[in-house]
């Protein structure tokens, strides 16, 4: 589990990253590249996954 990935560790982390974790972190570059400041990848199998990514559960993305 990793709990947050900067801008500049994206490379690395898409090569860690597999299966549908991969489009994930895709995912999170594109939105990084167009300007969101902040990505947040819960667990959805988790109770509550919204509120517990918003307490920090969960992997951010940041600039």
């Amino acid at each position: 589990f990793v709990d947050h990935v900067a801008v500049t560790q994206l490379d690395e982390a898409s090569n860690w990253a597999q299966g549908r974790m991969k489009r994930k972190v895709l995912a999170a570059r594109e939105a990084l590249e167009a300007g969101v400041p902040l990505v947040i990848i819960g667990d959805g199998r988790a109770a509550q996954p919204i509120t517990r990514a918003l307490a920090g559960a969960g992997t951010r993305f940041t600039h």
